[in-house]
């Protein structure tokens, strides 16, 4: 059985961090959030519903509350349905291993990679699109010191604007 990512490296996986619980204050101020939201909702309702009907606003109604009952019964079979995904399929223990095949891309353009280990260790990584043959070539890339000439004309992208 693979080793999973935290055992192999000694680490957390990339990417955002687990929250499991949301702090106090965050939680008052959705609960305040969601009562206004209500109160909203509910004042408008009540301004609809105390002005008299017509005959004519009655065929809205009517398609309000066939969108609502329609709206309900979807989402509830989304969630049976991924529930019983959920619990026909094995539980999963660790991050899945992916194999990386470097064939193609998804365009099927042919990947041209001399060292691959050497490239998934790069800082830099130049990329060519040769378009006559259709190959995408990979190779380690110089490290570059200093800001290029050319990222210093585009103020967004500049490394004084990212200093914070």
């Amino acid at each position: 059985m693979p080793e999973s990512h935290r055992e192999q490296t000694g680490h957390r996986p990339p990417g955002p961090p687990v929250i499991t619980t949301a702090n106090p204050m965050r939680r008052l101020l959705h609960a305040l959030f969601a009562l206004a939201g209500w109160m909203g909702f509910g004042f408008y309702l009540g301004t609809v519903f105390l002005k008299p009907l017509d005959a004519t606003a009655l065929p809205t109604f009517f398609l309000l509350l066939a969108f609502g009952v329609t709206i309900v019964a979807v989402n509830r079979s989304w969630v049976a349905f991924n529930m019983h995904q959920s619990r026909r399929l094995p539980k999963r223990r660790q991050a899945r291993v992916l194999e990386f095949t470097a064939d193609h891309d998804q365009l099927g353009r042919r990947l041209v990679g001399h060292d691959w280990k050497a490239l998934r260790e790069a800082v830099c990584i130049e990329i060519d699109l040769d378009v006559a043959s259709g190959e995408k070539r990979y190779r380690v890339g110089e490290q570059r010191t200093g800001v290029d000439p050319a990222m210093k004309a585009r103020p967004s992208l500049s490394t004084e604007s990212w200093s914070g």
